[in-house]
């Protein structure tokens, strides 16, 4: 007797298989999507975090040099008037010298 077909076929992958396949692809490709949508808005928003930080600190260096440079000019100001007041030879202008460059050792040449 020759040996009927049942209609059962052997199946390759289940149905099973195929689902947990399906929703495992959707799931790793939304998941790679929304990591790299959040790195990129990420970046963004660190660069511009960086940049205002570098301009603050930019902003507060040059406010820094430029009080220190007002002090210089003002302090050399008072020693030339002090200077030209008393004589270039008398003692209080040597004292005003040696203060006025004890207290401003960062002054190299003074003329």
């Amino acid at each position: 007797m020759e040996e009927k077909d049942s209609g059962l076929t052997k199946i390759r992958f289940s149905i099973g298989a195929k689902l947990i396949t399906i929703i495992t692809f959707i799931v790793l490709i939304s998941l790679g999507s929304i990591i790299i949508l959040a790195s990129w808005l990420i970046r963004g928003d660190l660069q511009l975090i960086a940049e205002e930080n570098n301009f603050e600190a930019n902003a507060n260096s040059s406010a820094a040099a430029e009080t220190a440079f007002r002090n210089i000019n003002s302090n050399s100001m008072i020693l030339i008037r002090t200077i030209t007041a008393v004589g270039t030879r008398s003692a209080l202008a040597r004292e005003s010298l040696e203060y006025f460059f004890e207290r401003n050792p960062h002054v190299i040449a003074f003329f």
